[in-house]
């Protein structure tokens, strides 16, 4: 069961309780209906709202990657062939998750890889503004790239680069502002 604070609800927001006692679901079950108001919402919109959109996503994702399909088992088949996923690589993690911190918050700090002994294929990398270092991944085995961070806490991160590198540039930014 989800709730969803009438103040969330932009049709309901300023509806009295009386108001709100001519709630119905329209056909289809996608929408409800107050017809004192003269205004409902998607349920979607209420999801969102109760759940939050990044949860939903996730929920989607896993959702739709249930399907089995003869195109999708060809193509599992095919990738198999040819060595099967590829490593998760310190480079590319590095690489998408400075970009997309740039893309929220331009002026952000650039990622810091100097220390390494070989900058074209980092072991590490830091974000840090002054002497504060905010953001710290480095390598650990070949699947995995672990993060250190005060706000975040500390986690592992397995091969899922571009949305986890996404979600971290948005937390690393809201970091920044606030």
């Amino acid at each position: 069961m989800l709730s969803v604070p009438r103040a969330d609800v932009p049709g309901f927001t300023h509806a009295r309780p009386t108001d709100l006692s001519t709630i119905a679901i329209l056909p289809g079950g996608e929408a409800i209906w107050a017809d004192s108001l003269d205004d409902g919402a998607l349920l979607e919109q209420l999801l969102e709202t109760a759940a939050g959109a990044d949860l939903l996503k996730v929920l989607g994702g896993r959702i739709a990657g249930r399907h089995r399909s003869v195109e999708k088992a060809a193509s599992s088949r095919a990738n198999g062939k040819n060595g099967g996923r590829p490593p998760l690589t310190m480079t590319a993690f590095v690489a998408e998750l400075d970009r997309a911190l740039h893309e929220i918050t331009p002026a952000a700090p650039v990622a810091d890889t100097t220390h390494n002994s070989n900058p074209q294929l980092p072991a590490s990398a830091y974000w840090t503004i002054g002497s504060r270092r905010l953001l710290y991944v480095k390598l650990h085995g070949t699947r995995e790239i672990q993060v250190r961070a005060k706000w975040p806490r500390r986690r592992s991160i397995e091969r899922r680069i571009r949305a986890t590198a996404v979600h971290l540039a948005r937390e690393l930014a809201e970091h920044l502002v606030g």
